[in-house]
């Protein structure tokens, strides 16, 4: 018998060896409580060569689910593996709910930074959407965002980032006190124009305002009432700033809608610049409509003050 031969054979009695102790798994599965034929299952992935229950995190089976977290003891690898285990915070299984929340807090703290932030887009976004997670796993999460070297990275990441979705993201981190320290480097240098405004629109008002999310009431739910209104909270800034010098950088800035918050708190008279008048006349010259019209008012203002 040739070498090949013997080795397809070998193979062949590899498969049905694993085939069958599969089978009488399922056998004994079947004679097994829920809780324990899962175990079974994870304890069976896990001999089979795989390294981790990862894979497990999205089966059909709670069960399963469930006995996956518990058996996960490797740490976080990657962006991927984070907002998997962060969705299961918001599982619709509570049992499930409880492992995810055991699991976090075991493993969150073995994410790296740069792990993160990648991961950083679907964790703020999901805030204010899931309706099923409870404070203990907020608090994990606002934990894990809010450490001091994922703070400074994603700072940097606000700063320099070129894709939309950027100005969404920095109003999700207004929750927080510690962004309050970077708005106004934000406010004058970020690259994404949203992230600009939202930060001097939020340094002009002296306050952060957030969305928060919406519980349905009860004839919400038995009418299948789906588009409520927004609710929104807010919190006052832990920082203070020279409004004075931040709307003369907002009559300077590149993007319209910052000149048009800048101009509007000369409308308000709630600033005083240096140079009102080259202020006025730059705004008349703005190639957005909407600046223009507000430095026209201001003009007619500023003719009626001096008597012209």
């Amino acid at each position: 018998m040739g070498a090949g031969r013997v080795s397809r054979r070998l193979f062949g009695l590899r498969r049905l060896f694993w085939l069958m102790r599969w089978r009488l798994a399922a056998v004994w599965a079947r004679r097994l409580s829920p809780p324990a034929s899962a175990r079974l299952a994870v304890s069976l992935h896990l001999q089979s060569g795989m390294p981790s229950t990862w894979p497990l995190m999205r089966h059909r089976n709670g069960y399963v689910r469930e006995a996956a977290l518990n058996a996960l003891e490797v740490p976080i690898v990657s962006a991927e593996e984070l907002r998997e285990l962060a969705d299961r915070l918001n599982d619709w299984v509570p049992e499930v709910r409880t492992a995810a929340l055991a699991a976090a807090r075991r493993l969150f703290a073995t994410a790296s930074a740069d792990i993160v932030v990648a991961a950083a887009p679907h964790l703020l976004s999901r805030w204010s959407l899931w309706q099923r997670w409870e404070p203990p796993a907020i608090a994990e999460v606002d934990a894990l965002l809010g450490r001091p070297d994922v703070v400074r990275q994603l700072a940097s990441s606000l700063m320099s980032a070129r894709n939309g979705g950027v100005g969404r993201q920095l109003q999700h981190l207004l929750r927080h006190e510690w962004i309050d320290g970077f708005l106004v480097e934000l406010a004058r240098g970020a690259v994404q124009p949203q992230v600009r405004k939202v930060a001097f629109q939020t340094l002009l008002a002296g306050e952060a305002r957030w969305r928060s999310p919406h519980v349905k009431r009860a004839e919400e739910l038995r009418y299948a009432i789906y588009k409520s209104g927004l609710t929104f909270e807010h919190r006052p800034l832990t920082v203070q700033v020279d409004r004075n010098v931040l709307v003369e950088a907002g009559l300077r800035d590149r993007f319209a809608s910052v000149r048009w918050l800048a101009a509007g708190a000369l409308v308000e008279s709630s600033v005083q610049v240096v140079r009102e008048e080259q202020a006025i006349a730059r705004l008349l010259k703005d190639k957005s409509r909407s600046v223009r019209e507000r430095g026209q008012f201001l003009a007619r203002r500023a003719s009626v003050a001096s008597g012209d």
